[in-house]
């Protein structure tokens, strides 16, 4: 099947899901905050009693960087300037969206996104790494290796980690959006984490250390929720502000919807907006919007 047929099929299924979506409009109630507590999980939380010291896999330089305003400032604004362009149909074979999210900087991702960096590996969390409001966080992870004698700042590296998630966009299919696997199995997981549809905050941490005559800069981010399975990566229509799901458009962004309900727990609802599973006990969030 073409990709012409393919987007005309994926346009239509999405046309249903917005009628649908539309008629079940209403007002909701914002969560009553609580301050969290990651000890209280049935199971090993990354953030419970953490020891603060790197992994072995760290070397002695290791350090976490802080992430002061202007660095998460560019985080997200780059971010956003991505899911803009994909929104809005800028990329091949890709439809736009009638509802992605603008990301904010949410804090409590960041100190958790903190934690996982200083292991100083790129594997998957092995503990629990839910967050206030994030009951299903998505992950990325990526580390750049350069002679310490070449001139580089924290901000270059850091554009050149999402310019590498973004351009994973060169093996995706329609069908990615759904199936969530590249053209001949090439992996673009991080692509779909960026341009996850609902997803309204992340969150990241940096550790810097040196190896011999190399410099490392790894960044691992957590995300509100990541593409649930056989769902959607994106709600798919034709513009922004056809529903009550997406009822206006960001002033700087205008394909993305300013998240107007941001105490809604992204990992409970699909990509319309409806809830899947019952919402968990609310907890403190801190979240800023650039």
């Amino acid at each position: 099947m073409s990709s012409r047929y393919l987007l005309l099929l994926l346009f239509g299924c999405a046309g249903i899901l917005g009628y649908a979506n539309a008629r079940k409009c209403m007002l909701k109630e914002p969560l009553i905050y609580e301050e969290a507590d990651y000890c209280t999980e049935s199971q090993p939380h990354l953030g419970c009693n953490h020891n603060q010291k790197f992994g072995a896999h760290c070397q002695a330089t290791a350090r976490l960087l802080e992430i002061k305003p202007d660095l998460s400032k560019a985080i997200v604004r780059q971010m956003n300037v991505y899911r803009n362009i994909v929104a809005k149909g800028g990329l091949p074979n890709l439809p736009t969206a009638g509802r992605m999210n603008k990301l904010g900087w949410d804090e409590s991702l960041a100190k958790l996104a903190g934690l996982a960096a200083m292991r100083c590996v790129l594997d998957p969390i092995k503990r629990s790494f839910t967050a206030t409001h994030a009951s299903k966080p998505g992950y990325t992870a990526i580390l750049t290796k350069y002679p310490t004698s070449q001139k580089q700042t924290v901000h270059q590296i850091m554009y050149s980690h999402l310019k590498t998630f973004y351009n994973q966009h060169i093996h995706i299919t329609p069908t990615s959006l759904l199936s969530g696997e590249g053209r001949n199995g090439r992996d673009v997981s991080h692509f779909l984490q960026l341009i996850t549809g609902m997803n309204s905050r992340v969150g990241c941490g940096i550790v810097i250390f040196h190896e011999k005559e190399w410099t490392v800069q790894l960044m691992i981010c957590l995300y509100g929720c990541n593409k649930h399975p056989n769902t959607f990566t994106y709600s798919i229509g034709q513009t922004p502000k056809i529903s009550c799901a997406c009822p206006d458009t960001d002033q700087e962004f205008k394909n993305l919807c300013p998240y107007n309900v941001v105490d809604e727990d992204c990992g409970l609802l699909n990509e319309e907006g409806l809830t899947t599973t019952p919402k968990p006990k609310p907890a403190l969030d801190i979240i800023e919007y650039f």
